[in-house]
C-alpha cells in the first residue's frame, strides 16, 4: 500500500516508517523537517519526504489538500492534537476511501479508580490535552466518509528520551538521583500507576491495523504493556538497576519540586493510568513485547549510560 505517515520522524513513527518499508509498504513521511529520525534504518532511503508546517496549513486550509494529493491508500496521523485538524485532514480525505489512523492517547478516558480501563469504559478525559483527544475520537469513529481507526497508546517510552519519571514529572535529574542512592519523595506515596508502551510495540500495532484494515476500521484500540507499574515500583527498579535502594525523602514531595512540576505531578496522580490491550490482542493480533519496566528502562540505562 501507498502510506503517508504524518510526523514520521517522532517517538512512533522512527520505529514505524523503517516497518512499513520493509513490510513492502511506499512510505511518505510528512514532517516539518526540523529533525532527523531517531536512530539510522537503511530503510529510510527508500522513504519519500514531504516537509511542511501543518500548524500553519491548517490554518491556511491546505494541510488537507497537501495529504489527499499523495492519493494513499492510508493515512497514519501521529501529530494531530485538535479537533478542528482533524475535521481539516477528514474533509480532505471524504470519499477517498483511504483508511485514516490516528494516535490518540489512553487518558481519554481520564482518572482511574479501579478496574484497568478498557475501550468500552466511559470518555472523563480531564485537561485540555485528554478532552481533544476524546473528541478527536469521537468524530473520526462516529463517521463514514472514511474508514477511521484509532490507537490509544499509553505512556510512551523507548531507548531515545527520556520518559516520565517515578516522581511524575518530566525532570531526568531525578533518574541520576535514583542511581546514586540519593533520597526522592514520591508523590502520595507512590501508590498511584503508569503505564508504559515501548514506540516500537505501538508503531506493530499500526501496522497491524493497517494489515487488518476491514477489522480495525470504526473501532479504537488500547496498545500498552501487560501491566501498569507504581510510581513506587518503578523508582526502586531505577535504583536496583544501579545497585542501589530507593530511599524516601523526608517531608512533603511538594517541597521538592517547582509549582509547574508539582502541577504535572498532580496530573499524573489523579489519572493513575491503567488500561487494557485485550482488544487488540483479540482483533489485530497484537502483542506488547516490552513489559513497563523494559520499556522505561530502555531509555534511562541508555541515557544515564557514561558516554566515551
Amino acid at each position: 500500500m501507498r502510506v503517508v505517515i504524518i510526523g514520521g520522524t517522532g517517538h512512533i513513527g522512527s520505529y514505524l516508517v523503517p516497518m512499513l518499508v520493509r513490510a513492502g509498504h511506499s512510505a511518505v513521511c510528512i514532517t516539518r523537517g526540523a529533525s532527523a529520525p531517531y536512530f539510522a534504518d537503511p530503510a529510510w532511503e527508500h522513504v519519500e519526504h514531504c516537509h511542511a508546517d501543518r500548524d500553519a496549513q491548517d490554518k491556511a486550509g491546505t494541510f488537507g489538500a497537501l495529504v489527499a494529493g499523495f492519493k494513499a491508500d492510508a493515512v497514519i496521523d501521529l501529530m494531530c492534537f485538535t479537533p478542528d485538524s482533524a475535521r481539516h485532514l477528514l474533509a480532505a480525505l471524504g470519499g477517498s476511501g483511504t483508511h485514516l489512523l490516528h494516535c490518540g492517547s489512553v487518558w481519554v478516558y481520564g482518572p482511574r479508580s479501579g478496574a484497568l480501563h478498557d475501550e468500552a469504559a466511559p470518555r472523563a478525559p480531564y485537561g485540555v490535552y485528554a478532552e481533544w483527544k476524546a473528541q478527536i475520537e469521537a468524530l473520526l469513529l462516529a463517521q463514514d466518509a472514511a474508514p477511521a481507526t484509532v490507537i490509544h497508546p499509553g505512556q510512551i517510552a523507548g531507548r531515545y528520551w527520556w520518559p516520565i519519571n517515578p516522581a511524575g514529572t518530566l525532570q531526568p535529574a531525578v533518574f541520576a538521583q535514583l542511581a546514586r542512592g540519593a533520597p526522592v519523595a514520591l508523590p502520595d506515596g507512590g501508590g498511584a500507576t503508569l503505564h508504559f508502551a515501548h514506540a516500537s510495540d505501538i508503531a506493530r500495532a499500526f501496522l497491524h491495523a493497517l494489515d487488518a484494515r476491514s477489522l480495525a476500521r470504526g473501532h479504537s484500540f488500547n496498545v500498552a504493556s501487560p501491566q501498569p507499574v507504581t510510581l513506587r515500583d518503578y523508582a526502586q527498579a531505577v535504583a536496583q538497576w544501579h545497585g542501589r535502594q530507593w530511599q524516601p525523602a523526608a517531608g512533603d514531595w511538594r517541597r521538592y519540586d517547582s509549582p509547574q512540576q508539582i502541577q504535572f505531578a498532580e496530573y499524573m496522580v489523579k489519572y493513575n493510568t491503567g488500561c487494557c490491550s485485550g482488544k487488540a490482542q483479540r482483533l489485530l493480533g497484537w502483542r506488547a513485547t516490552y513489559d513497563g519496566l523494559e520499556a522505561a528502562g530502555e531509555g534511562i540505562l541508555h541515557l544515564l549510560a557514561p558516554r566515551a
